[in-house]
């Protein structure tokens, strides 16, 4: 709605797309509502997360007045949706105020704070407290990420934890978490949630904390010199959250960011460190999963009858196999099966790290040489209670299979792990391979049960 009938120009921009901005002039000519096209042309894109509108915007020109603005649609009729709430503001911090460094809280009453000298990029602040004031950060990482900085570098040694909350909306997919140091140069490290490389999954429309030691950022974080590890934390300069690209992430609160001196999470949710590298030489290995060894190949992780969800995640930059909501799940090697027999395979490995799961199961299926549906499949199941929150190797002797009524191991076409609780459980899987000999040991068929009993004793 304009202010008078006089003819005015304004330019509309739109900023933040991967072809770059892109502005038209439009003009209004009534006062009051007036439906306003802006031809683009074809070729515009649909992911500009910025409209600018500049009023009044021919040079030299001098009117003013106010605008009222309504019902702005998109490319091809489609409706700019509104971002996204969440329903609740973050959970109140719970670390004692005397173990904290505070980055960004209001709740925490945290008085020990980390006062930046300056920010950087974009961010909007806004209350999410019902009834109190509850301050949150609002990034539109399709747009860029925000950060702040101090014109020194603070020691945080004191320190071992980084603690935050996030609420993700639905089109996000990645969030990056930078700490940057300057130790002779400055340095960028960052942990990431969802994305190509996560250190974990991210989780949408739900405020989810996250814990990371800062030793991670020290030892195995990657940082933008190419490597791994290397934050000072008595150099610590700046931090920021972003994302590898613009079209990765849409809108993201944060809230509750500081350093601690001890953990806070009642138990961690993912694991932060790889699983330990088997050391089994290659030549007495079949290998279905491992950053050590070259792998066989698998038709599939996931059947389409599983009840559990994949995803391809890394662990400080070890491969690693994720499944959230685990009922149970199909891994297929049906087009090329192994035997485990002809090379002398002795046990099945298998690295698991799980926060929740009370209950785990293995299962080998041998088709017997006629495939799925065949005259008939032989297997067995066998049952661990698997330790919480921390890498367990899982070494089972095949004769243990045996033993449980598998009588062939000639043509293993499925590996099915399930858990409990059923449907929900979370299962981290890393280093799955049968082996001549038990992991760690020096070599040599060992024996899988121990020497009978004597029965008589016999001088000589």
């Amino acid at each position: 709605m304009a202010p008078d009938a006089t003819t005015r120009t304004h330019l509309l921009k739109l900023e933040g797309g991967s072809s770059g901005a892109t502005e038209l002039t439009f003009t209004t000519t009534m006062m009051g509502w007036q439906t306003v096209n802006v031809d683009f042309g074809p070729g515009l894109g649909t992911e500009y997360p910025i409209i600018v509108i500049f009023t009044d915007s021919t040079p030299g020109n001098t009117a003013t007045g106010t605008y009222y603005i309504d019902d702005i649609n998109g490319p091809n009729g489609a409706v700019i949706p509104n971002t996204p709430v969440p329903a609740t503001a973050a959970p109140n911090p719970t670390a004692p105020a005397a173990e904290v460094l505070s980055i960004y809280s209001d709740t925490g009453g945290y008085t020990n704070t980390w006062n930046a000298d300056y920010s950087f990029g974009s961010v909007n602040t806004t209350d999410l407290g019902n009834g109190s004031v509850n301050n949150t950060l609002l990034f539109n990482l399709a747009a860029g990420g925000w950060g702040q900085g101090t014109n020194t570098v603070t020691d945080i040694s004191a320190y071992n934890y980084l603690q935050f909350d996030y609420w993700a909306d639905s089109n996000s997919t990645e969030i990056r978490f930078f700490l940057i140091d300057d130790n002779g140069g400055v340095v960028e490290y960052w942990y990431e949630i969802g994305g190509s490389a996560p250190q974990e999954a991210i989780a949408n429309d739900t405020w989810t904390h996250v814990e990371i030691p800062l030793s991670f950022f020290e030892m195995n974080a990657p940082n933008n010199q190419a490597g791994t590890g290397g934050f000072s934390k008595a150099n610590f300069l700046q931090w920021k959250i972003d994302a590898s690209d613009n079209l990765q992430s849409d809108f993201v609160y944060v809230d509750n960011i500081y350093f601690s001196q001890n953990p806070v999470s009642a138990a961690p949710t993912a694991p932060t460190v790889a699983a330990p590298s088997p050391t089994a030489p290659a030549s007495e290995v079949i290998s279905m999963f491992s950053n050590v060894y070259t792998d066989v190949p698998v038709d599939t992780w996931n059947t389409s009858w599983s009840a559990a969800t994949l995803m391809d995640v890394q662990i400080a930059g070890d491969d690693v196999k994720f499944y959230s909501n685990l009922n149970f799940n199909g891994i297929e090697t049906v087009t090329n099966s192994i035997d485990a027999t002809t090379p002398g395979m002795m046990f099945f490995n298998m690295d698991v790290w799980t926060p929740d799961a009370t209950e785990f199961r293995i299962k080998l299926v041998d088709f017997l040489g006629d495939g799925f549906g065949g005259a008939g499949d032989t297997e067995a199941e066998l049952i661990f209670t698997p330790a919480q929150g921390s890498w367990e190797t899982i070494s089972i002797p095949l004769a243990d299979f045996a033993a449980a009524g598998m009588t062939s191991f000639t043509d293993i076409s499925q590996l099915i792990i399930a858990a409990q609780p059923a449907g929900t459980a979370t299962v981290y899987v890393d280093n799955v391979y049968f082996s001549q000999n038990a992991p760690n040991s020096t070599g040599g068929n060992m024996p899988v049960v121990a020497a009978p009993a004597p029965t008589a004793l016999k001088l000589m």
